[in-house]
């Protein structure tokens, strides 16, 4: 069974519960239909998909800093595959190639010896770019 396109909106807004939220992410995670509209839901950010960044969780705070891969990407929502759990609701700071997005965890889930994690973009603000000497 697919979800309804208003599920789709909301989740795009930040406007589920956490539980539904992480019901919802479990789905997308396993149905390629749903991501893809998911991913549909909004206009691209011009973070392509695949990139490596770092991901610094800010509240709570932790000290560790991990890798994490773009794995999908919305205008309002980046889905990071991390090597450790994010708690959903921890504020995160998401280091890329082109910006730095802050971010608001909604849900994380275990996809075999790592964690997809789902985050609602808060602020996306671009590196300067760098001029040749």
């Amino acid at each position: 069974m697919h979800l309804r396109e208003s599920e789709i909106e909301r989740y795009v807004a930040g406007q589920l519960s956490a539980s539904r939220g992480s019901a919802l992410a479990a789905h997308v995670a396993e149905c390629a239909t749903c991501l893809e509209r998911l991913e549909k839901a909004g206009h691209t950010i011009h973070t392509r998909r695949g990139l490596v960044g770092l991901v610094r969780v800010l509240q709570p705070f932790s000290p560790m800093r991990m890798q994490a891969r773009v794995v999908a990407k919305t205008d309002a929502v980046i889905r990071l595959q991390v090597p450790e759990p994010v708690e959903p609701g921890s504020l995160l700071q998401v280091q890329l190639k082109d910006a730095i997005v802050m971010a608001e965890a909604r849900y994380c889930v275990q996809a075999m010896a790592q964690f997809l994690v789902g985050v609602l973009i808060r602020n996306v603000f671009p590196r300067p770019e760098s001029n040749p000497s």
